[in-house]
Formats: structure tokens, C-alpha cells, sequence
């Protein structure tokens, strides 16, 4: 290695004072040229890159929030319009010709009620109607039949919280 370096320095000891300015002037633009196009250029397309994905990952996520603020809006607006289950049993009850003859709250929402005696068809058709229009849903379900073919019942709607 030592005779390598011996034969560099010996040759460059030989050049003239214009040549080594050359060499050393070619040198360093190899250098640059080196720096700009081996290191450069790729970390400028790579910080494109990651800008363009950047945008288009903020543009998703706004989107996104758009979308659940919009979901949230009408979440509000459905439990406003619906009010509690219990508020719901009673506004449909008598439409539905359901008479209730006792109710009995229950946790986050719940109701217990029991019915006057109804014919079958216009309590399950009741039954169906806030589950699909209010999202009530029954809890538990205890029937009797009477003579007259009707039935009582009581009802456990789930309520609110579930």
C-alpha cells in the first residue's frame, strides 16, 4: 500500500502547477456531480413523494370526519325525533290500539309494561313497528290468553342503552 502511495505522490510531484488545478477542479466536479445526482435528486423525489401521499392522506382523513360528523348529525337527529323507548312505547301504544294498563321503568332506558287484553295480531304488529321505526327493541316477552281469544301481556323493551 505504502508503494502505491509513494508512485501517486511521485506523479503528482510531476505534474505542473496548471495541471494539478485541472485535477483538482475536475475533482471537485465529479464530487458534486456525485452529491447532486446520487444523493440529492433521489431524497427530492422521495420528499414528493411522501408530500403527495401526505395530501392524499389528509384528504382522506377530512373526508372521514366529514363523513362521521355526518353520521353523528343524524344519530342526534333520529334520537331527538324518537325521544326515549319509553316515549315511544307511549305515543305508538294508542295508535296501535294497545292499551297499557302499568308500567315499571327500568335501568338506562329500559320499560316494563304490562297490556289491557288486545287481539294477537295488532300487539305483534305494534311490537314490530318500534322496533323497526324507533329501535325499541323487546327485551322479554310473558303472554296470557283469555277466553276470548285475546291476550294480556308483559313486555320488557330494551330502552336506550341497549
Amino acid at each position: 500500500m505504502r508503494a502505491v502511495l509513494d508512485r501517486v505522490s511521485d506523479w503528482w510531484g510531476g505534474l505542473s502547477d496548471r495541471e494539478r488545478w485541472m485535477l483538482m477542479g475536475l475533482g471537485a466536479l465529479v464530487a458534486a456531480l456525485a452529491f447532486w445526482y446520487g444523493l440529492l435528486t433521489p431524497l427530492q423525489r422521495w420528499a414528493g413523494a411522501a408530500a403527495e401521499r401526505h395530501a392524499e392522506a389528509a384528504e382522506t382523513l377530512a373526508e372521514a370526519e366529514r363523513i362521521a360528523a355526518e353520521a353523528a348529525a343524524l344519530e342526534r337527529d333520529r334520537k331527538a325525533a324518537a325521544g326515549s323507548a319509553a316515549d315511544a312505547v307511549h305515543r305508538t301504544a294508542e295508535g296501535a290500539g294497545v292499551r297499557l294498563l302499568r308500567e315499571e321503568p327500568g335501568a338506562r332506558g329500559a320499560l316494563n309494561v304490562w297490556t289491557d287484553l288486545v287481539e294477537v295480531k295488532p300487539l305483534f304488529v305494534w311490537l314490530a313497528a318500534l322496533q323497526r321505526d324507533h329501535s325499541v327493541g323487546v327485551r322479554t316477552f310473558e303472554a296470557h290468553r283469555s277466553e276470548a281469544g285475546k291476550i294480556d301481556a308483559r313486555i320488557g323493551f330494551a330502552g336506550d342503552g341497549g
